[in-house]
């Protein structure tokens, strides 16, 4: 839930639904989502919720949706997970994009060319050591904030394919 106690759920074309334990508040396009797919929903340590959709990124301050601008070089623009580093950056994974660290523009992206280890990410996971963890396609990757260690069925992984995480 969210820090006014709130569950948020996404939809598959039908935006986002807010529940605040008694009634349901549901938010599309028409109020300024993105997109009506949603696949991931986060929110940042200061307190905005941020919407991963099928095309783009869109954050929520309580009262009003901010379209992100975010480009990335894929056929597909599926933001799939969502998360917040130590110091401060928003995390994003894509589906065929791999992931990167929105800051200052231009972003950094991370791919299998600069040590992630899949191009599709489809969840990532700050731990309590703030080292991130990123869930690909072709393996599980660790961020210490320089560089990725990658995890293989080789290393002990019972797949290559990682799709969720917890700690």
């Amino acid at each position: 839930c969210d820090d006014k106690g709130n569950l948020w759920f996404g939809t598959d074309f039908s935006g986002v639904s807010k529940f605040d334990g008694k009634t349901f508040t549901n938010y599309t396009r028409a109020q300024g989502l993105v997109d009506d797919q949603v696949f991931s929903i986060f929110q940042d340590k200061d307190g905005t919720i941020w919407f991963g959709t099928w095309n783009g990124l869109a954050n929520y301050d309580g009262k009003k949706f901010v379209q992100f601008p975010f480009y990335v070089e894929s056929p597909c623009c599926i933001f799939t997970s969502l998360a917040q580093d130590n110091e401060g950056y928003i995390w994003v994974g894509t589906d065929g994009a791999g992931a990167a660290k929105l800051k200052e523009k231009p972003y950094e992206k991370y791919s299998p060319e600069n040590g992630l280890a899949g191009y599709s990410v489809y969840c990532i996971l700050k731990d309590r050591y703030g080292k991130l963890w990123f869930g690909t396609d072709n393996g599980l990757s660790r961020y210490d904030g320089k560089s990725f260690k990658n995890f293989r069925v080789e290393q002990g992984l019972s797949s290559n394919k990682i799709t969720s995480a917890l700690e």
